[in-house]
């Protein structure tokens, strides 16, 4: 399934009848010899994305995708989905270009996993607290 966006981009959602309905980030990586297939089987997931852009594009357009990528994360756990980035796929770009017909001025950015989550998951049960945002951040008074 694919549709085209107004300003030319593309997208398509893949998904695998054998996969079942959660996504659980699982923090494994394939074998250097399977293919990408099998981190969608690691992680469960009914539905994967590739998310890409267009090669001659700079690192101030990847700012752009990646807000774009946020808000689609967030907006599917709004409607109550999981959502687990997939680095791993960019390993394997050719693969990844001929399963998908994912043409060459495409730069493969990351994968996308979703699903219903799945609670028992050891992953999916850890809270890692995080610094206050003044750690990070320096705001400036005028």
């Amino acid at each position: 399934m694919g549709s085209t966006g107004r300003g030319g981009e593309q997208v398509r959602s893949v998904s695998s009848p054998s996969a079942t309905t959660d996504a659980s980030c699982g923090g494994t990586r394939p074998p250097d010899d399977q293919p990408p297939a099998v981190a969608w089987e690691v992680v469960r997931a009914p539905l994967a994305g590739i998310v890409c852009m267009h090669r001659d594009l700079g690192p101030a357009d990847a700012l752009s995708v990646g807000m774009y990528l946020q808000t689609l994360l967030l907006a599917l756990t709004e409607r109550g989905l999981g959502t687990c980035i997939e680095v791993s796929v960019v390993g394997y770009p050719e693969i990844v270009r001929a399963q998908l017909a994912i043409p060459a001025e495409l730069a493969i950015l990351c994968g996308l996993a979703v699903g219903y989550p799945a609670p028992a998951f050891p992953a999916n049960r850890l809270h890692i607290s995080r610094e206050a945002v003044e750690k990070n951040v320096v705001f400036l008074d005028s």
